[in-house]
């Protein structure tokens, strides 16, 4: 996407009269919008209007965001809480600490937790049935 707009912007220097002008007076004003002065006299040239999409880029990564991410996150909903996933993604927090809420939500999951319940249940009757050792 980037080198379509540097096309078109070489070809627009290239047909312009004078483009030994404009290349100074866009390299100038790019400094100076990013807070570089610059020897030069922006006003000997005109600046080229801007080509191509005018979003910023936190606009873009909101917008990534909202059509990549949040459906995602919408769907994690169904095993883990919101609160887990906002401490995943932003406190940093261990993926393999998170516990799922909704196991049920997943027949695995559920066939798995049924299946180590009755284990832990049957180890639990069997410590029972050992005599203590002292």
């Amino acid at each position: 996407m980037k080198n379509d707009a540097a096309k078109v912007l070489s070809k627009r220097i290239k047909e312009t009269e004078g483009f030994e002008d404009e290349i100074p007076a866009l390299v100038a004003h790019w400094f100076n919008a990013r807070g570089c002065r610059v020897r030069y006299d922006p006003r000997l040239a005109q600046i080229f209007a801007p080509i191509g999409d005018r979003r910023s880029d936190s606009e873009r990564r909101l917008i990534w965001l909202s059509t990549q991410i949040a459906p995602t996150l919408r769907e994690l909903q169904e095993w883990y809480s919101r609160r887990q996933l906002i401490a995943l993604l932003f406190d940093g927090a261990d993926p393999g600490t998170l516990e799922v809420v909704r196991s049920e939500a997943d027949p695995q999951l559920a066939a798995y937790d049924a299946r180590t319940r009755a284990e832990a249940d049957e180890t639990g009757r069997n410590a029972a049935r050992q005599p203590a050792m002292e």
